[in-house]
């Protein structure tokens, strides 16, 4: 974390000027106590967390007489196109937990970032829960962050706690639709809003912000313990009681809006409580139980004799996102059955013994469904004998788009378009690690593995379908005779089967989950517009008459030297 030039700071409150104007057509923003930010000694920041789009809101007033630098979750800070934006600023990247991530370390490297930043005289923001409320007051459960940063303070830091209200039932909050709402989607609603409102008439929702100096009671509690500190946190942010979600219209022109809250909210405490999947006591392994109590102990410091199979990990033995991280990895290191679960699908001591044993299923790893909508029209495919596999496959796909046409438990529903998309932006990664005219797939029969083949036919490669079960030397003599350098596949496949495949296998693997993320803003362009119905065809047709036209020059080229030597 680097000093920045007064240029960077004032480039900043530039933005946050320019953005804090257009926010205002839809929010009216009252502010109170923030004076307390213009001391010159650091301050760390503790605001609750009721909606997406809270950080925009209070960083932009931050900035109008002071500035902050703030901690972002992995999810945020890794998109490319603002990337190198939050680096500039100096933002703190946090690994999400909740989204997958198993960086055990993460406590730690966020608590060295921002004691640093103290330590250069910077003032720090971060949300104490991690996430988005789900419910009309703030939980911060037993998270430990905050905590752990308040221990390690330099003495002349302030804390800072930040009230808002005015946020619940917004459309950026779980009030909405009971589940954490897309960003990129709820920001194209919002351009929307704006220019159907004619910009100034677009109606605005009230939301306050209230600062309030918190570092005596702070660090007091901070230094009895978690709970205590997560508490007085609590504490001050529902002050007021719990908030009813306000769900302000959206076009000035309609009466005021009637929707009601949804019957259920993603991680809220009801949502927390729900009961756990049942285990069977008559096939129960003892030893097992004793084994996972034992790991759990080590992680919450709970005595395991008190622990029963319904135990609740996160209201009973106080575990958070990061012993739940340290859990599971225990678990997979002790346990070959080891199924691999959401975090936030894991909620009791019965839970990981369903996961240490291979059992654990959850509706969430389910898809929804959608083969039963009808189809746009019924008809056999016509297959026409002087067509390959990849122009009859777009003949189809670029027709009836909205169709859906195939499931599985890892996709889901998919129709036409989607997997057209799909393919079109996969192919662009192929084209770039396959360089000879062979790549191979590993994988079972998922529509993902049709979805590949398609990729690779579309890339201009030939897909070669390898079967791990035949042996090492067989696969390898294979691979050989195929002439195959690139192997596509998927982590949670190949660890499944890894002692099975030779290191010059492995060494040829690329796994699709990494790649995919790193996928540029313009290959997915590309993509959308590969999805014009007669756009395909044209692509296709341009770059078989290239790769003709680069083969005749080779054959020119070759036969120009055989004359000329």
């Amino acid at each position: 974390m680097k000093n920045h030039s007064p240029i960077i700071i004032r480039l900043v409150k530039v933005v946050m000027f320019i953005v804090r104007k257009i926010l205002s057509l839809r929010y009216k923003v009252t502010v109170r106590g923030s004076e307390i930010l213009d001391d010159s000694s650091s301050v760390f920041i503790l605001p609750n967390h009721q909606a997406l789009i809270d950080p925009i809101l209070l960083m932009c007033h931050i900035y109008r007489n002071s500035k902050a630098i703030p901690v972002i979750i992995s999810d945020f800070y890794d998109i490319p196109l603002l990337k190198s934006m939050f680096k500039t600023w100096g933002a703190i990247r946090v690994s999400n937990l909740e989204s997958g991530s198993r960086n055990i370390k993460v406590l730690n490297e966020v608590t060295r970032s921002v004691l640093k930043g103290f330590n250069r005289g910077k003032n720090i923001l971060l949300y104490p829960s991690g996430q988005i409320a789900a419910q009309g007051y703030e939980r911060i459960f037993n998270k430990q962050s905050a905590h752990k940063i308040a221990c390690g303070v330099p003495n002349d830091v302030r804390i800072v706690g930040v009230r808002m209200t005015g946020l619940w039932g917004s459309m950026w909050s779980k009030a909405w639709t009971g589940k954490s709402p897309n960003f990129f989607i709820q920001l194209l609603k919002g351009i929307f809003f704006i220019l159907a409102n004619l910009i100034f008439f677009l109606p605005r929702r009230k939301v306050t912000f209230e600062f309030e100096d918190l570092t005596i009671p702070a660090k007091d509690k901070a230094r009895e313990g978690r709970k205590e500190f997560n508490s007085c946190l609590e504490e001050f942010y529902n002050r007021n009681g719990e908030e009813q979600p306000v769900f302000l219209k959206h076009f000035f022109y309609l009466p005021p809006s009637k929707k009601k809250p949804p019957t259920q909210i993603e991680t809220s405490q009801e949502d927390l409580s729900s009961s756990a999947l049942p285990v069977d006591d008559e096939f129960l392994q003892p030893d097992v139980l004793e084994q996972i109590k034992t790991i759990v102990a080590s992680a919450t410091g709970v005595d395991p004799n008190k622990m029963g199979i319904d135990s609740h990990l996160m209201n009973d033995l106080g575990a958070d996102s990061l012993n739940l991280v340290e859990i599971m990895f225990e678990i997979e290191n002790c346990f070959d059955s080891f199924s691999s679960p959401q975090i936030n699908d894991i909620k009791t001591i019965g839970d990981l013994y369903l996961v240490a044993t291979g059992q654990f299923t959850s509706e969430s790893e389910l898809k929804p469904s959608h083969l039963d909508k009808p189809l746009s029209k019924l008809e056999d495919i016509n297959v026409d004998p002087n067509k390959n596999i990849l122009w009859q496959f777009l003949d189809t796909f670029t027709t009836n788009q909205k169709d859906y046409f195939s499931f599985d438990a890892m996709l889901g529903s998919t129709n036409r378009k989607d997997f057209l998309l799909k393919a079109a932006v996969i192919s662009k990664i192929i084209k770039e690690k396959v360089k000879g005219s062979h790549v191979g797939i590993m994988l079972p029969a998922l529509q993902s593995t049709t979805m590949l083949i398609i990729a690779s036919y579309m890339a201009g490669k030939i897909p070669v379908m390898l079967n791990w079960t035949v042996g090492k030397k067989v696969l390898e003599h294979c691979i050989k005779t195929a002439d195959v350098d690139v192997i596509l596949s998927a982590g949670t496949f190949i660890s499944k089967i890894e002692e099975q495949l030779s290191e010059s296998v492995k060494s040829k693997l690329v796994l699709l989950e990494k790649e995919v993320p790193r996928i540029g803003i313009s290959t997915k362009i590309k993509g959308l517009i590969t999805l014009r119905p007669n756009f395909p065809e044209f692509f296709c047709l341009i770059s078989n008459w290239m790769k003709q036209l680069s083969s005749c020059l080779h054959r020119v080229a070759r036969r120009c030297r055989r004359l000329f030597l």
